[in-house]
């Protein structure tokens, strides 16, 4: 409505600069301000732009944990040129709210448009990291420059057989150490093993040891 007239579409460009600012809105240059706020904050606020608008009321929904990880991923111009259908992918694996439906998308995902690229790979691995992060016996993740840390909540880290979740961790790698604070277990993996598939698998290996308990 704004730009429908006569003389629009400098404005419309100029506005699009400023959106995008000179490098690719959703790739892997980014300029304009969605580069400082993050395309997980941007989507939140054009969603919550587009409800005002529309004058619908959006209830407060519970606070997701989301991380900021050094494995990072996007939807290349080459995989998908319009940055609409690139919104559109962002939001539906941002809104997905279990592993079985993100996996469902990605396979619609390359029916669609054949393999993915690692960075779209990258991604949907994000995504069901986050996920993962919800499960019960989780309380929280941090990342540091030298590791990466799994805590476990304290209902779970009482109840678990310590010698059993050791023996477990130490399968899955000898590098992964154990820390017991505020009546809470920590699993710490170093900068040479951190990935997050392997925080993945720290996660489900602490579900697998409670589950046999």
């Amino acid at each position: 409505k704004e730009f429908a007239r006569l003389g629009s579409g400098y404005k419309i460009a100029m506005r699009d600069l400023t959106i995008r600012g000179a490098g690719d809105l959703l790739g892997a240059e980014q300029s304009g301000f969605i580069d400082t706020v993050g395309i997980d904050m941007y989507i939140e606020m054009l969603e919550e732009a587009i409800a005002l608008k529309k004058g619908e009321k959006r209830e407060k929904e519970e606070m997701e944990v989301k991380t900021n990880v050094k494995e990072t991923g996007y939807i290349p111009k080459s995989f998908a040129p319009d940055d609409f259908d690139k919104i559109g992918m962002y939001q539906k694996i941002d809104a997905i709210k279990d592993p079985e439906s993100l996996q469902e998308y990605k396979e619609s995902i390359i029916d669609q448009y054949g393999k993915l690229p690692k960075e779209v790979e990258q991604v949907f691995h994000k995504r069901d990291f986050d996920l993962s992060l919800k499960e019960a016996h989780v309380d929280g993740f941090k990342e540091y420059l030298d590791r990466a840390e799994i805590t476990f909540t304290k209902d779970y880290s009482q109840s678990i057989d310590g010698v059993k979740l050791f023996e477990a961790f130490n399968n899955l790698s000898k590098d992964i150490s154990l820390r017991y604070k505020d009546e809470k277990i920590t699993a710490v993996a170093p900068e040479s093993i951190y990935t997050m598939e392997m925080m993945m698998n720290i996660i489900h290996v602490a579900k697998e040891v409670k589950d046999a308990h």
